[in-house]
């Protein structure tokens, strides 16, 4: 009986250890982080962050280099407030110059690395379209390829689309299914017709997202971390991860924007809005190590991946299949 009691003592503490190795595994894994999901984010509790505590290496502002005509990219490097050396990737996209795609497993038939869905669409840059969820294929929120749907629900949660490839729609394209999320009664930010630009961000809040979401081919849906009006709506805690994210700017930009260190999201979210590039809406695309963000283009041919304290590789797997990504390729065949 002694024996017996000694041995589901055993027992139980293996469990005990075995779960919270497993919970720290699916905390710091990769793919589809479900913790950086931030509980209520559409209901939008406004993060109040220190302003200062972001601040550039040796208070040099990055310069801007230039890639392409109308591509360029910066790199921002900073300390957070433990004092942990940080670096922040941001590539500016003049869509007037550049054609954005949308490219999914479910169209396509098999998840690749952000290496090789560059080379079957010849693609200067490429970065997570979106979370997705545990089938490995699937977005999180409303995903559309042209006719091709790979999620038809609204994510009633997820206040931010991005929008690319504007065209007349046909009386039979695909209508997003509504989730539990209202739509707004605000004006839109883009003109109703033949005024669209190639690309953009709208925020749910103030854009009439019903109304323009059929007028583009391509529409991919997820969480806003910043709103149109500068607001930092993440909310605070969670775990540190790397993040990739898609933004816009004051004169309708596109932003890719990668980290590959951990952080909080709400750390993320207050260092853009310290930086001098006039961020007006940011989607959050990923979380982990599967946040990446590929450069193909001038003297910069380079893939950045996210690190988690836990992972192996010291850059990140540029290897990682991704069921969904953005990508661009200028609109000359000259580059």
């Amino acid at each position: 009986m002694y024996c017996l009691s000694r041995l589901s003592l055993y027992i139980f503490y293996f469990w005990r250890v075995f779960v919270w190795i497993a919970a720290g595994v699916i905390l710091l894994g990769a793919g589809n982080v479900r913790a950086a999901e931030p509980a209520g984010s559409f209901a939008e509790s406004e993060a109040v962050t220190g302003k200062s505590a972001w601040m550039f290496g040796h208070g040099a502002e990055p310069v801007w280099s230039e890639l392409a005509s109308g591509l360029e990219i910066a790199c921002f490097p900073a300390r957070d407030p433990a004092g942990n050396t940080l670096e922040m990737v941001i590539l500016r996209i003049d869509p007037r110059r550049f054609i954005f795609s949308v490219h999914t497993a479910t169209g396509e038939g098999e998840a690749l690395s952000l290496g090789a869905w560059a080379d079957r669409h010849k693609l200067s840059a490429a970065i997570n379209a979106s979370m997705y969820l545990p089938d490995g294929r699937t977005s999180t929120g409303y995903l559309r390829v042209g006719e091709h749907l790979n999620n038809g629900r609204i994510a009633g949660r997820f206040g931010a689309f991005f929008v690319s490839d504007p065209h007349t729609p046909f009386p039979e394209e695909p209508s997003p299914t509504k989730g539990s999320g209202n739509a707004a009664e605000a004006g839109s930010a883009r003109s109703s017709d033949g005024d669209l630009p190639e690309a953009a961000l709208l925020d749910r809040a103030c854009d009439t997202w019903e109304a323009l979401l059929p007028r583009y081919r391509n529409v991919v849906q997820n969480y806003r971390l910043i709103s149109a009006d500068r607001r930092l709506l993440w909310n605070p805690g969670g775990p540190k991860h790397a993040i990739s994210a898609v933004g816009s700017d004051g004169n309708g930009n596109i932003l890719f924007i990668h980290c590959r260190e951990p952080l909080t999201g709400i750390d993320f979210g207050a260092w853009l809005l310290a930086l001098p590039i006039d961020v007006r809406l940011v989607m959050y695309t990923e979380g982990g190590s599967q946040a990446g963000l590929l450069v193909r283009s001038g003297s910069v041919h380079r893939i950045w991946m996210g690190r988690h304290p836990a992972d192996l590789w010291t850059a990140g797997n540029p290897s990682a299949p991704l069921p969904n990504v953005i990508g661009i390729r200028p609109k000359s065949s000259q580059q």
